[in-house]
């Protein structure tokens, strides 16, 4: 009987792939294809990308050479998106979704790779990557569109690979890249690498002593030279530039790991039996690794409990990344203690964690469907957006003022030739439209933006010539004569 990659508890040897490849890449084959479905979820949904992000993401891969994007925080994910958008003349609003959805998957296997490492079994991998793709915090990335630190994840999980593989240079090279990915995905890398290495100088394995003392050598010499040779670029990364703590979007522990609905409590449960079963394999690099990484991210989630109150609900992901491997290991434990054969222990891990997915997939479904429908859902562009945007390209002139509530003004700007857009209120609101007409008593801008999200209060018709009608989105010249 052809044998299966299942795990054998028999750590130390690996896992057992048998004497079949072909069973061996069947299941391999299906396992990464299920993982790439769900990534996918976004941009099977959505054509169109979500939030006020992306359309900053588009005005950049539009109008800045590869040499300006460098300057961003982020450059190489940026430079990934233009390379694409400039040599498949692909629309970069539509591009947007297929690309951030491509990133998760990317990510994805980043994980499996790394929680392979920790048992090498591959059952376990397809399990946390299965899991992790699903989350509730990580889909939230794709809704604000926060594509790069997406990209930055799968590079930080490669690099904790590499370090916990004692590989100098990869880790280096890797530290490199993740360096100019993401600053939130080097800030997470960088604490649990300094944690890591500093257990590594007080350590008995002189392998491991000698590892942390030429790569924090090679690091040291690599901030001397940033300092020196760009003082500037390097004090921005030290120093967040932000006045005030931000404090918004900050949760309990608890709704942190229930993801704000009860029915994805299962894999924080798992969790519990993996944290159990790998402490005994404390000693192991990945293992340590991956506890460090779980305290990490978990201080991260929380830290307004330190009355830190910087931008928590940006590391749950993070969390949900190490919860995902550990919910993956402690699963595989479970089962391996039923005495199963091994296509079925395969069967039933894999199969599990597809069960525990499903409620955090259909919910994340059931999110992006409002977002993409419902009419309070104002953070979507539509067709009859982008229809309206290039209208006011070909008939709006240049140094008319328009005005667009926020997210259609930073659209306006990313997607016409036209900059002078402005943010406002007053024409949606109609006590907004009051005080304005009380204070300064006109209206300044030229046209008006309404998407058909808004309606047009009527106390500021009077004052407009609607222009342009289509789809829901209308477009109001603002006649000044009434002002």
């Amino acid at each position: 009987m052809a044998r299966w990659p299942i795990v054998k508890n028999e750590t130390s040897q690996g896992e057992k792939v048998g004497s079949s490849w072909f069973s061996w890449l069947i299941a391999l084959t299906a396992g990464i294809w299920l993982v790439y479905f769900l990534a996918f979820q976004f941009a099977r949904i959505t054509q169109f990308p979500i939030g006020d992000d992306p359309a900053v993401h588009v005005a950049n891969v539009k109008t800045l050479s590869y040499r300006e994007l460098a300057r961003l925080n982020y450059p190489l994910p940026i430079a990934i998106y233009k390379y694409i958008y400039t040599t498949t003349s692909a629309d970069p609003v539509k591009l947007f979704p297929q690309l951030i959805s491509f990133f998760l998957f990317t990510s994805a296997l980043a994980l499996g790779i790394f929680a392979y490492k920790s048992e090498r079994s591959v059952t376990i991998a397809l399990a946390a990557a299965i899991m992790f793709v699903t989350g509730r915090w990580v889909n939230d990335y794709l809704r604000m569109g926060t594509i790069a630190e997406v990209f930055g994840w799968g590079i930080m999980l490669l690099t904790l690979y590499a370090l916990a593989s004692n590989r100098l240079i990869l880790t280096f090279i890797l530290t490199g890249i993740l360096a100019i990915s993401h600053p939130f995905s080097l800030l997470v890398y960088v604490i649990i690498a300094t944690i890591y290495l500093l257990l590594a100088l007080i350590s008995k394995e002189p392998k491991e002593r000698t590892f942390a003392i030429r790569l924090l050598t090679a690091y040291a010499l690599t901030g001397i030279a940033m300092a020196v040779l760009q003082p500037a670029r390097v004090h921005d990364i030290l120093v967040f530039k932000s006045g005030d703590p931000i404090g918004w979007g900050e949760r309990t522990f608890w709704e942190i790991i229930s993801s704000d609905d009860i029915k994805r409590i299962f894999i924080p449960i798992l969790s519990l039996f993996g944290l159990i079963s790998l402490a005994s394999q404390w000693k192991k690099p990945i293992v340590k690794i991956l506890y460090i990484f779980f305290v990490v991210s978990f201080f991260l989630s929380v830290n307004q409990v330190l009355s830190i109150h910087f931008l928590a609900f940006r590391f749950y992901a993070y969390l949900e990344m190490a919860l995902a491997i550990f919910a993956a290991v402690g699963l595989s434990t479970l089962v391996k203690g039923m005495s199963i054969r091994d296509e079925g222990v395969f069967i039933i891990v894999v199969g599990v964690a597809i069960l525990f997915a499903l409620p955090s997939y259909f919910i994340n479904q059931r999110y992006l469907l409002w977002q993409k429908t419902d009419p309070n859902a104002r953070a979507i562009m539509t067709q009859p957006d982008l229809t309206a945007m290039a209208w006011i390209d070909t008939h709006v002139s240049q140094d008319s003022a328009i005005a667009a509530d926020s997210q259609h003004s930073l659209w306006i700007a990313a997607l016409t030739n036209h900059q002078r857009v402005a943010a406002r209120e007053w024409p949606y609101d109609t006590a907004k439209f009051t005080e304005l007409m009380t204070t300064i008593r006109r209206i300044n801008d030229d046209y008006i933006y309404y998407p058909a999200t808004e309606e047009i209060p009527d106390m500021v018709k009077p004052y407009g010539i609607e222009v342009y009608s289509h789809g829901g989105v209308k477009i109001y010249r603002v006649n000044h004569a009434k002002n």
